[in-house]
């Protein structure tokens, strides 16, 4: 009975009980019988005479959350993480077993306590409910920096980042830390397709991808499949001066035979500029190389004869 448990806890206050006391608002909060408002209250009430324990701060968290209160929240984990009596252990597993019965709840509180000094497992937990709960943004970067602190956790973060592309696959910060993950665990190829998609399908994020892909380009100077994914992808987001600085470089570093890629991207962008005979010339380039994409280069020289009918070569 709501009100009963209510007056429970009155009463173990008056009687100076305050694990008691705890214990009866946690069962008030389990069984619901009584709403965020109220819960906040009794537990600051609590903890404002007696001090926090692993279960009051849990429901304090909780309510606080639910009142619109994440800056308390935060004051009352970090105050309570600081003390020398605080059993992290055992609100690391309250707070686990919160977020698995309510998950919608994940992305606030990885937003409320995000960099308090959680147990990674607990972080770990967090983040992945974020991404089940479709929340995307509080989730992926608290897996980027846990990925680096505990690199053992790699696998996990990328299979729960392969789950959420499958629902949500043009989600531009999910490609790109899952394509950082792949590199790392020497996936180049794989971890360039993921830049390419992510450059088709967010083009405004382009200076920050390119970032991620000069640092797997290093990695594996000599994958010239690695550097046409990335190039064509860029030309294809029409972000030409980024194009061209990866073409200039993979000519520094590519065999001839390996640059098609790199006539075909100039041969198209030069298109777009109205230099037909330079196009022309850079796609007849394209076809005495390896591995160049002929039906994208056939589409090219049609457009070519078709937006000059001059160019009968072409």
């Amino acid at each position: 009975d709501a009100t009963a448990g209510r007056v429970l806890v009155d009463l173990y206050l008056r009687l100076e009980q305050p694990q008691e006391a705890a214990d009866a608002l946690k069962r008030l909060r389990d069984t619901h019988g009584a709403t965020p408002k109220v819960l906040y209250d009794l537990s600051t009430e609590i903890s404002g005479r007696f001090g926090l324990s692993a279960p009051l701060l849990l429901v304090f968290v909780e309510s606080a959350i639910e009142t619109e209160r994440e800056s308390e929240a935060r004051g009352a984990v970090s105050h309570y993480l600081a003390s020398p009596e605080a059993r992290t252990v055992d609100f690391a597993q309250l707070l686990t077993q919160l977020v698995r019965e309510r998950p919608v709840l994940a992305p606030r509180l990885v937003r409320t306590l995000d960099g308090l000094g959680l147990a990674p497992e607990v972080r770990l937990t967090l983040a992945l409910a974020c991404l089940e709960s479709d929340d995307c943004g509080a989730a992926v970067s608290t897996l980027e920096r846990l990925v680096l602190e505990r690199p053992e956790l790699r696998d996990t973060a990328l299979m729960a980042l392969e789950s959420f592309l499958e629902r949500h696959p043009d989600s531009a910060a999910a490609l790109i830390l899952s394509a950082e993950i792949l590199d790392t665990a020497d996936r180049s190829i794989e971890a360039g397709q993921r830049l390419a998609t992510a450059l088709r399908t967010s083009p405004q994020d382009t200076d920050r991808i390119c970032k991620v892909a000069e640092r797997v380009l290093r990695r594996s100077p000599g994958r010239d499949e690695l550097w046409r994914e990335i190039v064509l992808a860029l030309v294809d987001a029409q972000r030409y001066r980024h194009a061209r600085e990866l073409c200039y470089l993979a000519g520094q570093v590519l065999p001839p035979e390996k640059q098609g890629f790199v006539h075909l991207a100039l041969g198209e962008m030069t298109l777009v500029a109205g230099q037909f005979q330079s196009a022309v010339n850079e796609l007849e380039g394209a076809l005495g190389c390896e591995d160049t994409p002929l039906e994208r280069l056939v589409a090219a020289l049609r457009k070519a004869v078709e937006s000059d009918s001059r160019h009968g070569y072409a």
